[in-house]
């Protein structure tokens, strides 16, 4: 009886010795990947740097500070934009926790939507009330802060 008590016990010490070593070199492996995608620029502080990034490049302004919709102007934002649609999807996010691939698909979502206003919308091309409101006529009136 035990004999086969030792045996079990035997058995579950070796299994627990193999599962924690496989894990301490799971997490080894782990560390050495995180290593890599720092070296190559896919970390998620990348992304978020690259999104600000973005978002600041399309508060396009002339010298007197008016929202520059000239055919010139647009075609640099849309190759601007192209530029960071390349550099987002340089970005290797495999490795990365689900919650950050999920702010990448949004920012990419977001990218794919600008691209999309820029190639079919065109509202600086289409909509003659786009520049009023752009400047502020329609709605000069309404405060932001009482919403």
């Amino acid at each position: 009886m035990y004999a086969r008590f030792d045996s079990v016990i035997s058995t579950v010490i070796l299994t627990l010795f193999l599962v924690v070593s496989s894990a301490s070199s799971a997490n080894t492996a782990g560390q050495g990947a995180a290593a890599e995608v720092a070296q190559r620029g896919d970390s998620y502080a990348d992304l978020v740097s690259m999104f600000e990034e973005f978002r600041a490049s399309g508060d396009a302004t002339n010298s007197v500070g008016v929202p520059d919709y000239s055919a010139p102007a647009v075609a640099e934002r849309y190759q601007v934009l192209q530029q960071f649609r390349e550099r987002l999807a340089a970005l290797d996010i495999d490795a990365w926790p689900i919650w950050q691939q999920v702010d990448y698909h949004l920012v990419r979502a977001e990218m794919n939507a600008v691209e999309f206003h820029h190639r079919v919308h065109k509202p600086w091309a289409r909509d003659p009330g786009f520049y009023s409101i752009r400047g502020g006529d329609a709605g000069a009136s309404i405060e932001a802060e009482t919403f």
